[in-house]
């Protein structure tokens, strides 16, 4: 495939390697980057793109064809330069995760960088409402319990002790209480798992208590346990239009092959001829033989789930 020499160069030039540094990081030679580099190289094997698009963590290896300034490119320089973090904390996120701040930009107007910038207020904001929430419920149960107390007689009267665990966990900021150093195989941690943490518990009830407009999320789609505060398929009606039904298409957007903005905008509106054209541009953004290996892949995934649940032996044969 041909590769844009200038393109290679300005995302080289993006992490800040040497053309050695990429050639060790791709496992391919230095003069093979030097070839690509020149003005009269540029042609490179399918299997030498996918290399160096993997090295510098590119979704679509066809962007390296792309000239140095087109909006893909631009994205990916930017990217880079994001994921490097100056003298922050690196971050790298996973393609799933790039489609959902595409999907938002796409949805609300609000770019990655202003979200991520922005995050630690937000996040602040929830667990402080979260904290605000649990002291109330106590202070609500506890009222009643003194209540209950006062008809009975003093005897059989109980005392708020049971309470001081949760109130000395809202004092230390411990959104999550979690169980403590605990076995997997503890059954108080399925426990943990099954019920939730407090933080988790409370944007679960504040997903519950909202009707997002547009199609931007499904409540019952919001996924909560103590490993992950929440995760949600975001957009999932904006995402089918995209992809037309077609598990190409969504395997391609879904994995980074293809970002959100480097769909044609002719091809981003509504409309069932315009879907069906959709499809078909992301499904051309994997070759036939990089798909077949997906699916295969896909296909073992499957295997494997059935053999972990129980439904085949590991030396039953596939189905037809």
């Amino acid at each position: 495939m041909r590769i844009h020499p200038e393109t290679l160069k300005r995302l080289r030039k993006a992490q800040t390697w040497s053309q050695q540094e990429l050639a060790d990081k791709a496992k391919i030679e230095k003069k093979t980057i030097g070839r690509l580099e020149s003005e009269n190289g540029g042609e490179a094997r399918e299997s030498t793109a996918r290399l160096l698009a993997t090295a510098l963590k590119l979704g679509n290896p066809r962007i390296l064809a792309q000239g140095p300034e087109t909006e893909a490119v631009r994205e990916e320089v930017s990217r880079i330069h994001f994921d490097s973090g100056g003298s922050g904390p690196r971050v790298h996120l996973d393609s799933e995760t790039a489609l959902a701040y595409d999907l938002v930009e796409e949805h609300y107007g609000v770019d990655m960088h202003r979200l991520i910038e922005e995050a630690p207020t937000l996040f602040a904001l929830l667990a402080e409402a979260s904290l605000a929430e649990r002291r109330r419920r106590i202070g609500e149960a506890k009222a009643a319990l003194e209540e209950f107390n006062r008809a009975l007689p003093e005897h059989l009267a109980e005392s708020g002790w049971a309470y001081a665990q949760e109130e000395e966990s809202i004092e230390r900021r411990d959104l999550f209480r979690h169980p403590g150093d605990i076995e997997w195989d503890d059954p108080r941690w399925e426990e943990y798992r099954k019920d939730g943490n407090p933080f988790a518990n409370f944007l679960k009830r504040l997903a519950k208590n909202i009707e997002a407009g547009g199609g931007a999320l499904d409540p019952a789609d919001v996924g909560f346990d103590p490993d992950i505060i929440c995760r949600g398929h975001l957009f999932p009606e904006r995402r089918a239009r995209l992809t037309g039904g077609s598990l190409r298409a969504e395997w391609v957007l879904s994995h980074g092959y293809a970002r959100l903005g480097q769909i044609p905008k002719r091809l981003r509106s509504d409309g069932e001829e315009v879907a069906r054209e959709c499809a078909e541009w992301l499904e051309a953004q994997i070759s036939d033989d990089e798909w077949a290996e997906c699916e295969e892949m896909m296909a073992r995934a499957e295997r494997l789930g059935k053999m972990l649940a129980g439904e085949t032996g590991p030396d039953d044969k596939a189905d037809e």
